[in-house]
């Protein structure tokens, strides 16, 4: 059993290319020198049970690789000196024996901890009658987080001879659902523990010539804050930001230097992002105006369509502005998401009713087919770590999901108009609330996290020497559009719904994404305005303002008459969103008036009256059924 002294940093996925070209040219590292050796391709599962081996911040892993299947089990030992090397007591096939007796071995250690039942049989009988992985699974030890690494091998050398093995590592974090994260990696591990100084002079090299991130987690550690992030919804947000560019890497380095950034808080890293998106629009930006975005994001190899509204005023929920929210990513449930959007855009003055695509490739030109345009790019590179609480006893030890607080990102962001060429560049701290998607409704720690966001903002202001620190709510959109000039601040920014600090999301009601509600709104209102017509015109002889006395039934049906115009013209403007146009509403409203008042003519006479009302009364159907109206 050996001791494993390594040190890993993290460094752009898009620059694992750039530094083993680098690395080929110049293969000096100060003292050292590097040469080739291999190239590896690696796929990992790790095992645990019910969260045991995490806790104790071991890793338990079954490596298929060129050479054949490894067993490994990793248990952190404490580092000298304050080293950020990471120091793990390793037991692996086949320096340690075969796979068999090292199996044999990890089985007893987990029994001893108590962490699996001791086994019916022989290990050895497992492993021949169903192989590694299935043995494993047959001591109740559950494989999950598979992480795919493709690898090259360098050796380290200095004139005493060699030194260490450097790995730089393109690793895929693999998730069968919400997709998989790439994130690239250089780990260095020395080979003899005597020699474990020169291992802080590597470093040194690496990251100064890599410009690479110190990090303490191992791949396993990654693949359970990937996972975590990956079923994460952020429910609460606000926005922190400082007086001057330098203090946002300030604060950032601090965070991944401490760990523990604020106290009684862990920060785990996740992956860098960069993410690119484009908003869409009216000519006018009446989405903008009424506090609505719609947004198409891509990442990588994945797209995302997002459609948020801000509630009206004065709905509000646990003190804070609300938005609804839809978010697709992907094709199949893309149809369902674009019929519950054009519901709620249908209000919207000008926009046409398209199909929906049948992809995300044809997503842009139905987007412009329907009456939008591309009104805002925004390119965003993000650092981000989620927040649990700390145990007190490492803050560099494994996450604690069960305890999580929020997200932390630090986004640098750049704003352009579509077809311009002068962008605004901006940097923030988003910091926000997070729920897990398959939680119980509400499970969110409202009070936690704003407990931790008020720390997280004294804590960056005492960090930035003094400096100002300033806490507000406004999504991207909405500011990349204010601070180009190319709309004025709309009312709602200024009417007190967004005067909080917080402001949460939550996922459209059922009715709502469907457009059931709408419809029997629309057609009670529309008969209810065309049986007042009728009841206005029951009869025969002069209009209403005739001479005479009316009889007692004419007069109840006069009545009910002008109850149901004022009824139906209410409800018909009820809501607006909805399956109809606002233009169409207009049109059967001025419709029914022009009815109405025929009514009173008393040349027309109430047979001629009734006659006009008939028309009258269905041309409002032909307008609502007409190309934008009910179809679908």
């Amino acid at each position: 059993m050996g001791t494993e002294i390594e040190q890993k940093f993290e460094v752009p996925v898009g620059s694992i290319s750039v530094i083993t070209e680098s690395l080929r040219n110049d293969a000096s590292l100060g003292n050292f020198t590097v040469s080739y050796l291999r190239k590896v391709s690696n796929l990992d599962t790790y095992f645990d049970v019910n969260g045991e081996i995490n806790s104790r911040n071991w890793s338990l892993r079954v490596r298929e690789k060129n050479a054949g299947i490894s067993v490994t089990l990793k248990r952190p030992q404490p580092a000298s000196g304050g080293s950020s090397a990471t120091h793990r007591e390793e037991l692996e096939n086949p320096q340690d024996g075969t796979l068999v007796e090292v199996l044999d071995r990890i089985v007893a250690i987990l029994c001893g901890e108590g962490i699996i039942p001791v086994p019916p049989c022989t290990v050895e009988s497992l492993v021949h009658r169903h192989g590694a992985i299935a043995a494993l699974r047959r001591l109740d030890l559950v494989n999950t987080y598979p992480v795919r690494t493709s690898r090259d091998v360098w050796k380290v050398v200095d004139a005493s001879g060699d030194v260490a093995e450097l790995a730089i590592d393109e690793t895929e974090y693999l998730d069968a659902v919400q997709g998989s994260v790439r994130e690239g990696r250089i780990e260095v591990e020395i080979y003899d523990p005597a020699q474990a100084a020169k291992l802080a002079e590597i470093r040194r090299h690496i990251k100064e010539r890599f410009n690479a991130r110190d990090v303490r987690n191992s791949k396993f550690q990654q693949a359970l804050i990937h996972h975590a992030s990956q079923h994460l919804r952020d429910k609460l947000e606000a926005k922190v930001t400082l007086q001057d560019i330098a203090s946002y890497d300030n604060v950032a380095a601090q965070i991944d230097g401490s760990g523990e950034f604020v106290r009684g808080y862990r920060f785990h890293r996740l992956a860098d992002r960069r993410i690119a998106d484009v908003y869409f629009d009216t000519k006018k930006y009446e989405l903008f105006k009424l506090g609505w975005y719609l947004r198409l994001r891509r990442e990588q190899d994945t797209e995302e369509y997002t459609f948020r509204r801000l509630k009206e005023r004065g709905e509000q929920r646990y003190g804070t502005a609300m938005q609804q929210e839809i978010v697709v990513r992907s094709s199949s449930d893309l149809e369902e998401a674009w019929s519950a959007i054009r519901g709620w855009l249908s209000g919207i003055r000008g926009l046409s009713r398209v199909e929906a695509p049948a992809d995300f490739g044809h997503l842009r030109e139905s987007l412009v087919e329907s009456g939008l345009q591309e009104s805002l790019e925004v390119d965003v590179s993000r650092s981000s770590w989620i927040v649990d609480r700390a145990s007190g006893i490492d803050v560099f030890s494994v996450p604690d999901f069960r305890n999580r607080i929020a997200k932390v990102k630090y986004d640098r962001v750049t704003y352009r108009h579509p077809g311009t060429s002068n962008p605004l560049s901006h940097f923030e701290f988003e910091v926000t609330g997070v729920e897990d998607e398959d939680a119980a409704p509400n499970s969110l720690r409202r009070d936690s996290f704003q407990a931790f966001l008020g720390d997280f903002v004294e804590v960056c202001a005492d960090r930035t020497n003094g400096g100002l620190v300033d806490r507000r709510t406004s999504a991207k959109y909405f500011y990349g559009l204010t601070e180009l000039g190319i709309v004025d601040k709309p009312e709602w920014l200024a009417d007190g719904r967004l005067s909080v600090q917080l402001l949460a999301r939550e996922i459209a009601p059922k009715e709502t994404l469907t457009r059931n509600t709408g419809l029997m709104r629309f057609w009670s209102a529309l008969a209810t305005l065309i049986a007042g017509l009728f009841a206005l015109s029951v009869g025969e002889g002069d209009g209403l303002l005739a001479k005479g006395s009316p009889s007692l039934v004419s007069i109840a049906m006069q009545t009910f008459g002008f109850v149901a115009l004022v009824a139906g013209s209410f409800f018909l403007f009820r809501d607006p969103p909805g399956p109809v146009s606002m233009v169409r509403r207009v049109a059967i409203i001025a419709c029914t008036v022009i009815a109405a008042v025929a009514i009173t003519i008393p040349s027309m006479g109430r047979g001629n009256a009734a006659d006009a009302t008939a028309f009258l009364g269905v041309l409002p159907l032909v307008i609502s059924l007409s190309r934008s109206g009910m179809r679908g």
